[in-house]
C-alpha cells in the first residue's frame, strides 16, 4: 500500500521526520514538500500520476492543502495539522470545516499517531461490509438536530446502497462513526470515525471551535461539526483502498 505524504515547508520537518519513521516500518511511504499555493498545477499533475493510495497532508497556518487535495483525488485525505499558531487551532479547523463532497480525516495537532494507529486497524480488518453504525447517547437521540443528521446520513447511505444502523455502543461487524455530543463518545481506541455534533445554536457561538479543538486533542479520526455524511463518504474511499 502506497501512503504520499504532502508538506507545504522543510521548515515542518520536526512534524513529518517522525511520521515518516514510523509509517516506513509498515507501509511504502514517499514525502513530497510542495505548497499548493506556488504551485497548484504541479500538485494536480503529481496527484493523478503518483498512484497513491492514501494521502497526508500536513500543514500549518491556514492548512488548506488537505481541502484541496481531496477535491483532486478520490483516494482517502487525512490532515494533519502543525502546531503553529494557536496551538494548531487554525490549520485543524481548516482542514476539518469542509463542505460535503470534499472528504478530510483528521486529527489533533501533531498527533500522527492516531493515523498510524487507524491505518493499521483497517489494514488488519479489511472491512468489506456495506452496514455503517452511528453510535448515539441515548440521552439525545431523539433531539431533533440528533435526528436530522441521522436522516440525512440516512438518505446519502440508500444512495451509495449502504445500509445505516444506530446504536449506543461500537459494532464490530459494522464500519462504525461515533456521533460525539460529550467526551465519553469518543473512542480513540477504536476503529471508528467521529464527528462532533451541535445544536445550530451552539455552533454559531465561535468558543465552541475550543471545546471541539479539546474533543479533538482526546485522540482519534475525526470529520468537520455535523458532517456525519463526509465521515460516509471517507468510508468509502478507505474501503476502495483496501
Amino acid at each position: 500500500m502506497k501512503v504520499l505524504v504532502l508538506f507545504e515547508s522543510e521548515k515542518e520537518t520536526y512534524s513529518f521526520s517522525p511520521l515518516m519513521n514510523e509509517l516506513k516500518e509498515s507501509f511504502d511511504a514517499e514525502l513530497r514538500v510542495i505548497s499548493v499555493y506556488d504551485d497548484l498545477r504541479k500538485v494536480e499533475n503529481m496527484l493523478h500520476g503518483h498512484g497513491a493510495d492514501i494521502i497526508i497532508a500536513g500543514s500549518g497556518l491556514a492548512g488548506a492543502n488537505a481541502g484541496i487535495v481531496s477535491a483532486l483525488t478520490k483516494v482517502p485525505v487525512f490532515g494533519l495539522p502543525v502546531e503553529t499558531n494557536f496551538g494548531g487551532l487554525d490549520a485543524l479547523l481548516s482542514m476539518i470545516q469542509l463542505p460535503l463532497g470534499t472528504p478530510v480525516m483528521t486529527t489533533g495537532p501533531g498527533r500522527h499517531n492516531a493515523i498510524l494507529q487507524f491505518l493499521k486497524g483497517m489494514r488488519n480488518k479489511k472491512i468489506n461490509s456495506n452496514n455503517i453504525n452511528l453510535i448515539v447517547d441515548t440521552g439525545v437521540m431523539n433531539y431533533e438536530y440528533i435526528t436530522h443528521e441521522i436522516n440525512r446520513t440516512r438518505y446519502l447511505c440508500e444512495d451509495k446502497g449502504l445500509t445505516l444502523s444506530v446504536s449506543e455502543s461500537v459494532d464490530e461487524n459494522s464500519f462504525n462513526i461515533s456521533l460525539v455530543t460529550e467526551e465519553d463518545l469518543i473512542h480513540a481506541d477504536q476503529l471508528c470515525l467521529h464527528v462532533p455534533i451541535l445544536e445550530n445554536t451552539t455552533r454559531d457561538k465561535p468558543t465552541e471551535a475550543i471545546m471541539v479543538f479539546e474533543w479533538i486533542e482526546k485522540g482519534g479520526i475525526w470529520l468537520g461539526v455535523n458532517n456525519t455524511r463526509n465521515a460516509v463518504l471517507s468510508f468509502l474511499r478507505l474501503r476502495a483502498a483496501f
